[in-house]
């Protein structure tokens, strides 16, 4: 070949391809990573593969599954759980091609899944050597978790058959227990998880007033569990303040979120039984606590019984000994002090009568002189009222005589008359008028008149 002639794109390509075609004449295993699928309408499936190294892409290569061998992808599927997709792993059988217009291809003819699978356990070893590293597969382990929890915020799908379980067995228990749950919906199978999940729990974090959290799924295989290794959702769940129940429905194989939380369940029905046991646990003990309080409550009252039986009789006993003693020693007394009372009595009742005598006599003296003083007062007194109405009688007597020589007709019958003008007495020249008629009152007659002329006099 001459170095110093120039080749046009074509030969260099044309070049290129027999290169390839002389040291690739059979297929060979690849290990890579999923960057991209489309799906072509012909048919065919075009995958992107990368290499990265320290999370830096440092390889890149299209792929292509022909319609032929697109078998092998529901293959994959059935084995693994889940659909081939971004940022899985796989070990692939690929045939390297080169076009001159098209550029370097690899046709893919099998996929291992044995090794995805692989991958996912390694990295999901990976992450708990992490997670143990920085202390965190037993913080929320540490946490207490209520004796009777019954406020639940459930992470969950409304439409997974998981939900549906976990509420049944739940909020419809035998037992009749009363939980509040409120359900956060989430995102449950996809590369979407992680993201949802860690958003339904800072929304749970605001309300502060759950006592645990669930985390239920229905069944999956191990590829459809995998989103559930995530070291993002399993360092928020090692580090929320409250306890973390899983059960997303796992046989054998736990997940990284069984590791980091509280407690891991192989299904949400095994969580509801949890919560219901742990209530029912608590009522036992209560029950049990009772029973003992009850029995050792009657033991002792049995004895407090016992005991007040036999304090009562001492008592009775001696206060009957008491009384007998007190009877006698009153009986004792009495011989010996009675007669001595009676004569002491008798004594007193003398002395009591001589003072009640000479009181009376004294009282009936005071008696006698109270009485003619107040004889000699009545006396007195009955003189000075009759001179008193002697004297009053002689002045209503002047009084009467002085008031009928004043009567008008007394003065008319001495020749006097009286003039009136319409039944009042004229009394000044001012009263009457001329031409008024007037009345003149004599003693046994009256005169009408009508003033023709007055005539003023002096005074």
């Amino acid at each position: 070949m001459n170095n110093n002639k120039p080749l046009t794109l074509y030969e260099l390509n044309l070049m290129i391809q027999k290169v390839i075609k002389d040291n690739f004449e059979s297929d060979i295993p690849l290990i890579a990573e999923v960057s991209r699928i489309i799906h072509n309408p012909s048919g065919f499936v075009s995958i992107e593969l990368i290499e990265k190294k320290d999370n830096q892409i440092i390889a890149k290569n299209r792929a292509f599954i022909w319609s032929d061998k697109k078998f092998i992808m529901d293959v994959f599927e059935t084995i693994v759980g889940e659909k081939l997709s971004e940022g899985m792993k796989i070990l692939a059988r690929v045939k390297v091609t080169y076009h001159p217009s098209y550029g370097l291809a690899l046709n893919i003819f099998n996929i291992d899944p044995s090794y995805t699978i692989g991958e996912m356990q390694l990295k999901k070893n990976q992450i708990l050597a992490k997670l143990e590293n920085e202390g965190l597969l037993e913080l929320n382990k540490s946490l207490e978790l209520p004796l009777v929890p019954q406020n639940i915020a459930l992470i969950s799908s409304e439409s997974a058959a998981g939900y549906e379980d976990f509420i049944r067995h739940l909020i419809y228990n035998e037992k009749g227990y009363n939980f509040n749950v409120k359900l956060f919906s989430s995102v449950m199978q996809g590369k979407d998880v992680e993201n949802s999940i860690i958003s339904s729990l800072d929304a749970i974090a605001e309300y502060r007033n759950f006592e645990v959290v669930v985390i239920v799924r229905g069944g999956g295989s191990v590829g459809e569990l995998d989103c559930f290794n995530s070291y993002n959702l399993a360092k928020k769940i090692s580090q929320f303040p409250i306890p973390v129940l899983v059960g997303i429905g796992h046989d054998r194989d736990k997940t990284v979120l069984d590791y980091v939380a509280y407690e891991g369940f192989k299904n949400p029905t095994a969580v509801a039984h949890f919560l219901i046991n742990r209530v029912e646990a608590f009522e036992n003990q209560l029950k049990d606590k009772l029973y003992k309080i009850f029995s050792l409550s009657s033991e002792k009252i049995d004895r407090e019984i016992k005991t007040v039986e036999r304090v009562s009789i001492r008592i009775k006993e001696k206060i009957l000994e008491n009384l007998n003693t007190s009877k006698s020693n009153i009986n004792y007394i009495g011989n010996r002090i009675f007669p001595d009372f009676l004569r002491r009595i008798d004594l007193e009742k003398r002395k009591s009568d001589k003072i009640l005598f000479n009181i009376f006599s004294r009282l009936k003296e005071r008696v006698g002189d109270e009485y003619s003083f107040l004889q000699g007062k009545e006396y007195e007194l009955k003189s000075k009222v009759i001179s008193v109405f002697q004297e009053n009688k002689n002045f209503v007597a002047n009084l009467e005589r002085e008031i009928r020589l004043k009567d008008p007709r007394e003065i008319l019958k001495r020749g006097f008359s009286i003039t009136t003008l319409q039944g009042k007495v004229i009394k000044n020249y001012e009263d009457v008028a001329e031409g008024s008629s007037i009345l003149t009152h004599f003693f046994n007659f009256d005169l009408f008149s009508v003033v023709e002329r007055k005539v003023k006099t002096n005074e």
